[in-house]
């Protein structure tokens, strides 16, 4: 025993004392217990500090070189490029400044890339506000100057206040930088130290080698006295000038530090060695006086050199950092921790954790212990729960504007380098440069970990040789031992924190990576070319978003593709995936995130798996010698087998995305257009048409989860293979023993290797799925950008107009293609010059290309020839008064596009608050009365896509954002079709030829022809793609007032008279008495009537319903059972064959196995008994193998025997094939149940979502709801299922590690109480906060697709405007709020990890105590214990890792469960009669009151009348009056209060939902088209012929009359308007295609593709379409409700339908809701509403004739009095007869 206490002494060569150089020594370097002395002075002492002064020296030397060659290389003087960054204005300001028109004029030179040009002034304006710590040449640099002339410090301003220098602030400073001084006091002292011992050893062994160690030091302290100077300047700068700017840290400072700190650790390393030796000398010498003396003052020497060093090293591992993100600067801010939020919801920010963080605490993440503390226990620390506003800011750097910035600079660093990087590289080259610098410090973190992981094993080694030795009764020092256990937790410490360090990294590289891969495909979309209507020449050309016209249908193509279904579904498919916005959200919701989790990851690749797989081989070569050449062969093997593996995946992979993006187009389209869904009671088939998607969806994930398995058999499988294959060919063919040592020392090796080749396979599956979003995303950022900057132009001559075309030639097709193809549609020879400061309007009948022209000179077009003008800045002037007007554009489009936001917000759209120019848009926007009638004003929320305005409001509101705005040229496409006659007559008085108007040019695309002819300046009539009039209106020609009287004749608006039911409405609402009432009501309710409320968030642990519920829909607990059983036989083999390597080992040796091991033996027989797949020999086997243990035999009832190694040979061979065929058992059958949850649960939440109240989709925004169908279903389908299952494994793993031990051990199980209590506490603390994170996370998303949303639907208004910019920074605000979580949440994971591997060392150091306390262990065992010692510490570490990362997943479960708890449609009630409603049925309202919500005020008040069967009504009254409320009521879409609708003696409300919408009909005010073919859109359910959906088109003349051959024409996709107008009675239906025969008709097969949203039809074109598929329905209904459905056509057109329906439809019965007097002047009656209230019913005649009538009263201000009163009367008279 005193052997093992007292340190052995050491083989010293005596005959070499006068070696000073150690030139002749030829011992070995280890002799067992020490390092030789001249390996020590040649390598520790010498070889080391060498390697320091040279990697010092030389980086030193390169740097001053590479300065001095940029010096000399550098031009001395070149003109400044013309970029727009040397445009700008030296201070960010400037951006805000009255110039930015005159700005953007200069922008404008850059070309198509204008925009980006402008987008990189307003980040760089962003990076100066949110970047208090950069420098001015750092300023310089983010702007695009050459900084590196400039100085390293700027010049101090000639009127900076500078106090005196004082002895008091050369103190202070000085004291500020007291941790430079110990460091240059000790690193001083340690050089004395140095050289003393130097002298003493001169004349020593290997003495002399010590003066490259007196060098080290020497230049160390060199190096200190620098950083201490850099430190003392900056701090005295900071007390002797406090006003002046931030001024952080030279970066020389710090990589002085990355010199400094490493010398410190490694020769705090080299004392420790010394020390160790000197104490092993000392005691080995204490018999001896003499050398006992010397020994002793050699050991003083290193123990105060170990001493100092490690002071030195603690120092600056403890001491906390200097930050350059904060600053005591009284000029400028620390750093603003303010608000990310667009709406500034967080408040101030609690500031990022890691500023002024010490090495150590950066190293264990303890900068995060205080506030996960408080986080974790809020009831002792009085620390509010997490919310956002308590979540940490980011780093200044890693906020998305900077780190966007400084990619673009970066890549255009690169294509200066590389010349073709732009063209040909792509995204990898790129942002592998850009992140160059984090991925090689990544990479060197990586590089020490894969050094010291496979150290554990080699000390496990050395533990295990000391045991043997000890057993053998061999010396065995036990201060050896302890080396090897405290060596081995030391390297695992290591190993840990490298580890978490290179993860780390990888996740600031993640956040980042989103950062700018969201921020250029925004970018990108705000940049890119409307790609709605440029299909090819072979397919129908499209029309731009927001009612643009369509291109021409290519006939023969559509022929063509008719006759190759195949084909034309294939192309079909392949146009509806190009950039639909289903698309592109899925790049942001999914490829997006996938990349950038991979990119965190990019180290285990390389060297991380890679090079541990190669250090582990060579090991095991050292510890088996050619053995391993078996293992190494079978690896080899393998690699084709993975390779056809990955390669599978891949396939699987892209089916899966593809199928992915199918699914989401269909739900985006479905949720966007879900009340035309809930009209026709189509939910029910299109959850069908959903499932099928899904199920393409979940065919594809099962075959990928297929792959998975065999990848994972084989990953898993690799290590047991080969160390199967390696123990054999160790036995029995090189016939040698397997040791214990050697034996488990493999053991540890091959588990070693089984995590890279493990993490290797899922590596390479997750390469693979970044490799194809990666793909995807540089397919999206690759696509055409508008070239809008670069066709607009500015006069060049006095011929060129200001704002119009010369010879311009515009179309939306492809520009080759449509050169190639004459029959592509264009607008083409225009030459027309509008007047400025004029009002000009555009006429011509649908389709005829007026919008084409409008957003020809806005640029959005296709340019063929020609060219056109208009002002149009690339950013417009932000921060200024509106009210002085700026040489900018606003437009507002055919249909109205808003943001989810308050009314006042889409008015002011950025601009600054003028409150007397804000409440005269309202005037004469007609909008007051509509503000009073919300309880809100204009603090309502107008809900995504306007859903609770109409559609006269919505277009109102974006005609009073155009006109608020300070841009003198103002175009609107349509804005008075949605509106009524009375508003629209009070718009152009009051608004288009009113005050604010006056300087500013006005372009309206109008049908109002007699209303606005009048009082235009200038007019362009537009017909088949050309200008067949222009100019002014007193210019006109006999044939063209004609031409314009035809298409004007029907509309009769009023001129004369203002529309006294709007003045009327307005003085009423006004009382101030009323607006105070109105005020202090809104303040008491404004909250709880917000219609889109935040979104939700649990709070606390994830219930267990969550659970549950997921568990439900795995199948319940019978398949939880039966998969848990799995789990165990599974982990029973695993530890059965860990046990039969113990015995197989043991069977070697002399000793046998004891009691206690045979127990364990025992053990794993009964669990082997109830393996009823287990061959029967095999449990004879296992009956065999007991010992002559006395306990054992009562245990297996069977004789004693002793077994050979080649028995444990067989069965550790056949337990690893049941392990590895259960292996792949267990992970099939859990994934398969996974899939089977995903299916039950998506189709619960899309059934939910179909069968919700409407109310639920005008409060939740789309992005919202795609959040939980993209990201969260994504989430459920290839997270949770994995996850639960490892977390299974994890778990029966422990359990079995601490039984196994504790069976062993068994008072190791008391000290696994202690750990696992310990890791509850950890895991408890850690899931508090990263449970809220993990929610917080998901719920900071939603703003992101929903700004997705309404930026793709509104580009054009948006560039029109020039805002592309600020939305922009409203991006990056919401990414910068999203990363704060998500950061927050993976540092606590580190935190977490680092803290669960030290816990886990340490019990690998408390089995190695124990195994060395315990005597009579032989190595077997011990190996035994202490392998699973150290596999109990990665264990333990996923076990609570992956019950977090359930937890987090949970919380996708949690937000879809929110959803399958949505308040449903009542769907019960009556069938109705077969035939129901009969043409014989009449329509009764009674005391109709309703309201949208219970807590808002009714919308419908009291309403009640009658309609008789077949008759037509018309429903009039002002914008907002209830007419739109009243045909939802219809449809139950809002639910009454009191009264009911009767419609043929039955109570709608007692009806069943589905079969009441069934059979009512209704064309909305607002069309929607599906992407799809166009039967598809009339049809979707193949319930009609196609005679019946072609006799529908005629109907509406989209198509050709029967007779007629369709034909190739240049002319447009529109219907048909009349030409000429007969007397009444006369052919009314004569029409421009009764002329010009087919051509005139759109639809020429029914095959033609629709793109999404119908954006390649106009949007008169759309509405006919809606009025055709409501025709089609009609077939089997009997009631048409028509809710302003014509309001986008020209008055011809719309007379024409009128009467269609009127003739065809007699036997229907007709509500039609419309704007035009004309319209529902011939009805049977007219309802009229007031404010929700019913004014008046009766028919047009017997109104007109009551002097009191409001109906009447309308007519006469029409100016069209005695002619609406004509057909009044002549409607009664025809009644009569």
């Amino acid at each position: 025993m005193d052997s093992q206490i007292l340190f052995s002494s050491p083989v010293e060569a005596t005959a070499k004392e006068q070696d000073y150089w150690c030139t002749s020594s030829t011992g070995p370097a280890w002799d067992g217990v020490d390092f030789s002395q001249c390996f020590k002075r040649k390598y520790l002492d010498a070889l080391l500090p060498f390697l320091f002064l040279v990697l010092s020296l030389l980086f030193i030397a390169l740097t001053l070189l590479y300065l001095l060659i940029t010096r000399l290389l550098r031009p001395k003087s070149l003109p400044t490029p013309t970029t727009s960054r040397t445009r700008r204005p030296s201070t960010a300001s400037a951006l805000s400044t009255r110039s930015t028109a005159s700005h953007s004029v200069e922008i404008k030179k850059a070309g198509p890339s204008a925009i980006a040009e402008a987008e990189n002034e307003v980040i760089f304006s962003v990076v100066q506000e949110q970047s208090p710590d950069l420098t001015p040449a750092e300023v310089r640099s983010f702007g695009g100057e050459d900084s590196s002339s400039a100085p390293a410090f700027e010049e101090d301003d000639e009127d900076e206040e500078r106090g005196p220098l004082t002895v008091r602030i050369a103190f202070r400073a000085m004291w500020g930088t007291k941790k430079d001084v110990l460091n240059v006091l000790g690193s001083g002292a340690v050089l004395g130290v140095q050289i003393w011992r130097l002298v003493r050893d001169w004349q020593g062994v290997g003495g002399r080698w010590e003066v490259v160690g007196v060098a080290a030091w020497g230049w160390a302290l060199l190096l200190t006295l620098a950083k201490l100077g850099l430190s003392y300047t900056q701090r005295l700068h900071a007390l002797l000038s406090p006003s002046s700017p931030h001024r952080p840290l030279s970066s020389t400072y710090t990589t002085i530090e990355f010199h400094v700190i490493p010398w410190f650790l490694l020769a705090t390393s080299i004392a420790f060695f010394d020390v160790r030796s000197a104490l092993i000398d000392f005691y080995s010498h204490h018999h001896r006086r003499h050398h006992h003396h010397e020994s002793a003052v050699s050991l003083h020497i290193e123990i105060i050199l170990f001493a100092l060093s490690f002071a030195l090293f603690l120092l600056e591992f403890t001491a906390p950092r200097p930050s350059r993100f904060s600053s005591r600067s009284s000029r400028m801010a620390p750093l603003p921790a303010t608000s990310t939020s667009p709406n500034g919801i967080d408040g101030t920010l609690p500031r990022p954790p890691e500023l002024h963080a010490s090495l150590l605490s950066l190293a264990t993440f303890s900068y995060l212990e205080s506030w996960m503390f408080r986080t974790a226990f809020p009831s002792l620390t009085g620390a509010p729960p997490i919310s956002m506003s308590t979540v940490p800011d980011l780093r200044p750097d890693d906020k998305t504007a900077r780190v966007l910035l400084s990619y673009r600079r970066d890549v255009a660093a690169l294509g200066r380098l590389w010349k073709g990087a732009n063209e040909q590289g792509g995204l990898t080259p790129k942002l592998f440069w850009h992140f160059r610098h984090q991925l090689l410090v990544q990479q060197a973190w990586s590089y020490l970990r894969v050094a010291v992981v496979c150290l554990p094993p080699l000390f496990l080694k050395g533990l295990l040789a000391h045991i043997g030795k000890r057993a053998r009764r061999e010396e065995a020092p036990m201060h050896l031992a302890l080396l090897w256990a405290f060596g081995m937790v030391f390297f695992q410490i290591v190993a840990s924190l490298a580890a978490s360090q290179s993860l780390y990294i990888g996740r600031r590289i993640c956040i980042r990576l989103r950062s700018i891969i969201i921020g250029e495909v925004f970018t990108k979309a705000l940049r890119r070319k409307d790609m709605a209507g440029s299909s090819a020449a072979k397919d129908e050309p499209a029309a731009a978003a927001e009612g643009a016209e369509p291109a021409e249908v290519d006939v023969e193509a559509a022929a063509g593709a008719a006759k190759d279904e195949k084909a034309a579904a294939a192309a079909l498919e392949e146009e509806l995936e190009k950039a639909s916005s289903g698309k592109i959200l899925n790049l942001i919701s999914v490829d997006t995130y996938r990349l950038s989790e991979v990119c965190a990851y990019l180290h285990f690749i390389w060297p991380e798996l890679s090079l541990t797989i190669v250090v582990t081989l060579g090991l095991l070569f050292s510890v088996l010698g050619w053995s391993a050449i078996a293992g190494v062969a079978v690896l080899i093997l393998i690699t084709p087998m993975q390779a056809a593996v990955s390669r599978l995946f891949y396939v699987y992979q892209k089916k899966l995305l593809a199928a992915a993006d199918a699914r989401l187009n269909l739900a985006t389209e479905v949720i966007s257009s879900v009340r035309i869904v809930k009209y026709f009671a189509w939910e029910q088939k299109f959850l069908e048409m959903m499932n099928d998607t899904r199920q393409k969806e979940l065919d594809a994930l099962w075959s990928r989860a297929i792959t998975m398995v065999y990848g994972g058999i084989l990953m898993f499988g690799a290590p047991v293979i080969v160390s199967v294959a390696t123990f054999v060919f160790h036995t029995k063919v090189l016939h040698r023993d397997l040791t214990a040592e050697t034996a488990f020392t493999a053991l540890a090796l091959f588990n070693i290797l089984r995590g890279p080749l493990e993490g290797f396979t899922d590596m390479l599956v997750n390469v693979l799925q970044a490799h194809v979003s990666l793909k995807r995303i540089d397919e999206f950022l690759a696509e055409e950008e508008t070239a809008k900057y670069a066709v607009l132009r500015e006069p060049s001559s006095p011929e060129d107009p200001i704002i119009g075309f010369v010879a311009g030639n515009f179309t939306w097709s492809d520009e080759q293609a449509a050169k190639d193809d004459p029959t592509v549609f264009r607008i083409h020879d225009l030459s027309l010059n509008f007047p400025v400061g004029k009002l000009s309007i555009v006429l011509g009948p649908v389709g005829s290309g007026k919008t084409t022209l409008l957003l020809s000179l806005l640029g959005e077009t296709n340019c063929l020839s020609g060219s056109s003008f208009l002002p149009s800045p690339v950013v417009r002037a932000s921060g200024e008064d509106p009210s002085i007007l700026t040489d900018t554009t606003a437009y507002a489009a055919q249909s109205a596009w808003l943001m989810s936001e308050t009314i006042r917000a889409n008015i002011l759209f950025g601009s600054e608050m003028n409150e007397k120019r804000y409440q005269e848009v309202l005037e004469v926007c007609a909008l007051k009365p509509d503000l009073a009638q919300f309880e809100l004003g204009d603090d309502t929320e107008v809900g995504e896509k306007g859903t609770v305005l109409s559609g006269g409001q919505k277009a109102r509101i974006a005609l009073a954002r155009a006109i608020y705005s300070p841009a003198k040229h103002i175009l609107l496409d349509d804005v008075l079709s949605a509106v009524d006659s009375h508003t629209a007559q009070h718009l152009v008085q009051k608004c288009l030829t009113g005050r604010l108007m006056r300087h500013r040019t006005c372009i309206l695309v109008t049908h109002a022809v007699d209303l606005c002819l009048p009082v235009s300046a200038f007019f362009v009539s537009m017909d088949n793609g050309v200008v067949v009039a222009s100019g002014t209106p007193d210019q006109l020609s006999a044939t063209d007032k004609d031409l314009l009287a035809v298409a004007a004749a029907e509309e009769h608006p009023e001129v004369n008279a203002s529309a006294i039911m709007i003045e009327a409405i307005a003085e009423g609402e006004t009382d101030e008495e009323l607006l105070q009432q109105q005020q202090e009501e809104k303040r008491k309710r404004q909250e709880k009537l917000k219609l889109v409320k935040d979104e939700t968030q649990s709070e606390g642990a994830v219930s267990k319903e969550v659970y549950l519920m997921y568990l439900q829909a795995m199948g319940g607990w019978s398949w939880f059972a039966a998969s848990i059983s799995v789990f165990v036989l599974a982990q029973l083999a695993e530890v059965g064959v860990s046990i039969a390597l113990r015995y197989w080992a043991g069977s070697y040796d002399d000793k046998q196995a004891d009691s206690v091991g045979a127990l364990a033996v025992a053990a794993v027989h009964h669990s082997v008994n109830r393996w009823r797949q287990v061959p029967n020999h095999l449990v004879s086997f296992v009956h065999s193998s007991s010992s002559s243990s006395p306990s054992t035999s009562m245990v297996l009832d069977e004789p004693n025997a002793v077994h050979s190694s080649d028995y444990w040979l067989k069965l550790y061979c056949l337990l690893a094939v049941i392990n590895l065929a259960l292996y792949g058992g267990r992970v099939a059958f859990f994934l398969y149940r996974g899939v089977v949850a995903s299916k039950v649960i998506y189709t619960g939440l899309i059934a939910n979502i179909l069968g919700a109240r409407i109310r639920f989709f005008d409060s939740t925004p789309t992005g919202r709801i795609l959040n939980r169908l993209s990201k969260d279903i994504e989430t459920i389908d290839q997270d949770v299922a994995s996850c639960i299952m490892f977390l299974l494994l994890e778990c029966l793993s422990v359990f079995a590690i601490i039984g196994t031990i504790s069976s062993v051990l068994p008072i190791f199980l008391t000290f696994a109480l202690v750990i696992v209590l310990s890791y509850w506490a950890i895991g408890y603390i850690y899931l508090a906060s990263s449970r809220e994170l993990k929610r917080s996370d998901s719920v900071t998303k939603s703003p992101i697709f929903s700004v997705f949303g309404e930026v793709l639907n509104g580009v054009s208004t948006i560039r029109a405007y020039g805002d592309s910019t600020r939305f922009a920074k409203t991006l990056f605000a919401l990414l910068d709020r999203n990363n704060r979580p998500f950061f927050s949440l993976w540092q606590g994971n580190r935190w977490l990890s680092v803290r669960v591997d030290i816990a886990g060392s340490m019990v690998t150091l408390a089995a190695s105590l124990f195994v060395l306390a315990s005597a009579n262990m032989d190595a077997a065992l011990a190996g035994f214990i202490v392998s699973f010692a150290i596999a109990f510490n990665e264990r333990i570490l996923w076990v609570v890792r992956l019950w977090s990362v359930v937890e987090v997943n949970a919380n996708s479960i949690e937000r879809v469960q929110e959803y399958l708890q949505l308040e449903q449609e009542d769907q019960g009630g009556l069938s109705p009669p077969a035939i129901w409603p009969s043409r014989e049925g009449s329509i009764e309202i009674e005391g109709l009151t309703a309201s949208y919500s219970p807590d808002l005020p009714p919308v419908l008040k009291n309403v009640s009348f009658k309609v008789l069967p077949r008759e037509k009504i018309g429903i009039c009254g002002r914008t907002g009056s209830g007419k739109s409320t009243l045909g939802l009521s219809f449809f139950r879409f809002i639910e009454p209060s009191s009264g009911r609708i009767v419609i043929d003696g039955q109570d709608i409300n007692k009806l069943k939902l589905s079969d009441l919408r069934s059979r009512l009909t209704i064309v909305a005010q607002e069309s929607a088209l599906f992407a799809g073919t166009l039967r598809f859109n009339l049809d979707p359910f193949d319930a009609y012929e196609d005679s019946d959906i072609w006799d529908a088109l005629r109907r509406v003349q989209m198509a050709a009359p029967i007779g007629q051959t369709p034909r190739p024409t240049p002319g447009p996709s529109r219907a048909a308007s009349p030409t000429r107008r007969g007397s009444q009675g006369s052919s009314e239906g004569a029409t421009l295609a009764d002329d010009s025969g087919s051509d005139r008709f759109v639809v020429k097969t029914l095959s033609m593709s629709v793109s999404e949203g119908g954006k390649n039809f106009s949007a008169g074109q759309r509405q006919l379409l809606a009025l055709a598929r409501g025709i089609l329905k009609l077939r089997t209904s009997s009631i048409l409700i028509l809710d302003e459905s014509t309001a986008s056509l020209d008055q011809a057109t719309d007379e024409h339908i009128q009467k269609t329906i009127r003739e065809e439809m007699q036997d229907a019965t007709i509500l039609c809701i419309a704007h035009r007097l004309r319209t529902i002047i011939d009805m049977d009656k007219i309802v009229v509403l007031g404010a929700g209230e019913l004014l008046e019913f009766d028919s047009p005649a017997n109104l007109l004739e009551k002097d009191d009538s409001v109906f009447a009263d309308l007519c006469r201000k029409s100016g069209e009095y005695d002619e609406l009163k004509e057909l009044a009367m002549a409607k009664r008279d025809v009644g009569k007869v």
